[in-house]
């Protein structure tokens, strides 16, 4: 329930389960086992790809979010934000 970090997305791409482990396996951070599970019964995958990942000094706590930004309602893990966004919160 904290923002502890930032990046931007560079690349995002679909292809197929086992095309994407080929090209994105050793930077999932996964073992093929667990991506296996996940994709079970998919037919295709989704890579995104970051770039200038950042770890903020001091995470922000959602209340905190939540009184900076008038109706922030964070999703599951993630969240987009515009620069005048992020430049209010670092």
């Amino acid at each position: 329930m904290k923002l502890v970090g930032r990046a931007e997305v560079a690349q995002v791409q679909v292809a197929s389960v086992a095309e994407i482990w080929r090209e994105h396996g050793p930077e999932t951070g996964i073992r093929l086992n667990e991506y296996n599970d996940y994709f079970k019964n998919a037919k295709e995958a989704v890579a995104i790809k970051l770039v200038n990942i950042q770890r903020l000094d001091k995470p922000r706590p959602l209340q905190d979010l939540r009184d900076r930004l008038s109706g922030f309602q964070p999703p599951q893990s993630y969240r987009y934000l515009d620069k005048a966004q992020v430049a209010a919160l670092v």
